[in-house]
């Protein structure tokens, strides 16, 4: 009779460490997944706001006039996101997490009434980046 109760205490405590184990690498499992998941938005993120700055400094250095339209896509991947720009770099802000693109520094504004310091862009929208001069001769870069 002592035997059989060997087993069943051996029995319980194998499946108990079993559980202990498979609920460990689980959760490491988990981590490593969200961590791949986020570094993937933030990749996504990093190459959009690459893609803003590149067309900011291309119409910058287009000279006078010149112009061309961005559209930004709804979501990157299943997350909103939030594009700032100001005068020297693009930022967008998705999940608590950021991704920056330098710009060469220049004057930016927007819309009506205009914005000198900070220029936010909507998701899913599409805007026109123009290279404008003021009566002073200087290059504005606008936004719209």
């Amino acid at each position: 009779m002592d035997q059989v109760g060997t087993f069943s205490i051996d029995f319980i405590l194998s499946v108990f460490l079993f559980f202990i184990i498979t609920t460990s690498v689980l959760n490491i499992v988990t981590d490593r997944v969200e961590t791949v998941e986020n570094t993937q938005k933030l990749a996504d993120a990093r190459n959009l706001a690459e893609e803003i700055a590149r067309t900011i400094d291309l119409v910058y250095y287009g000279g006078k006039g010149h112009s061309i339209k961005i559209n930004l896509p709804q979501k990157l991947g299943d997350s909103n996101y939030k594009v700032k720009v100001n005068s020297s770099g693009v930022y967008i802000i998705i999940d608590g997490m950021m991704g920056k693109a330098n710009i060469v520094p220049k004057k930016l504004i927007n819309g009506e009434p205009p914005s000198y310091s900070q220029i936010t862009l909507l998701s899913g929208r599409s805007y026109t980046v123009c290279n404008m001069e003021d009566e002073n001769g200087g290059n504005w870069i606008v936004i719209n």
